[in-house]
């Protein structure tokens, strides 16, 4: 299936205080070098923080912070870990309660094989064997007649993936498929932090396993 990305980011949860969030903060104290920002929310909202920059697009709320790839032509490089890195290693002591790599796609379906890639992806048991667990939930999402069903979407949550959890969300859309494909450290509350750094440095082995996922689907 061919591959085109959407947008790839990472999302914190936590407590924050968006009006520490400024460009000089980010490019000086953080020594960023993202560049001078095309757009920023007026300084009035204490509450809330959007800064637009060439690349990307850092946006924070109270419990909430994203980092935006604007462009994402290459999967294999990318520099929203890095920008997340360097402003929680100026900030240590923020509450964080999961943090979060989303890689969304869109796959198109192959002209030959389309019913057996169809069946794979929405069959439950194709993911088991694919993270080689035990169990996982999912949530299906089809519309049932008499005699027919017609699968909309699904949701595939797998708890424990080398120490991190996936999250799978896979919808149907005329000939393609709209992925994404979620990596998480949570219960970072009350656990200890080596799960953030394991996602911190998980990147090419994520992106790796997300490229095996769509390889495995077609087999």
């Amino acid at each position: 299936m061919a591959i085109s990305l959407r947008f790839r980011n990472l999302v914190a949860v936590g407590n924050f205080n968006p009006a520490i969030i400024t460009p000089s903060f980010l490019n000086e104290v953080c020594k960023l070098e993202l560049g001078d920002p095309l757009k920023v929310t007026p300084p009035e909202v204490p509450v809330f923080t959007g800064i637009t920059f060439r690349d990307f697009e850092i946006t924070v709320d109270l419990d909430r912070l994203q980092v935006n790839e604007l462009k994402v032509d290459n999967i294999a490089e990318t520099r929203v870990i890095d920008i997340f890195k360097a402003f929680f290693t100026t900030l240590p002591y923020t509450p964080l309660k999961a943090v979060g790599l989303n890689l969304n796609c869109i796959l198109k379906l192959p002209d030959t094989n389309r019913e057996l890639v169809l069946e794979r992806i929405r069959d439950p048991h194709i993911y088991l064997k694919f993270f080689n667990v035990e169990e996982l939930s999912a949530n299906e999402k089809s519309i049932y007649r008499e005699n027919d069903r017609v699968w909309l979407s699904s949701d595939y949550h797998i708890d424990n993936v080398n120490g991190l959890t996936r999250t799978i969300h896979v919808l149907k859309r005329d000939n393609v498929l709209v992925v994404n494909y979620n990596c998480e450290a949570g219960n970072l509350m009350t656990e200890n932090k080596s799960k953030l750094d394991l996602l911190l440095n998980v990147y090419t082995q994520f992106q790796e396993e997300f490229l095996n996922f769509v390889q495995f689907m077609e087999e």
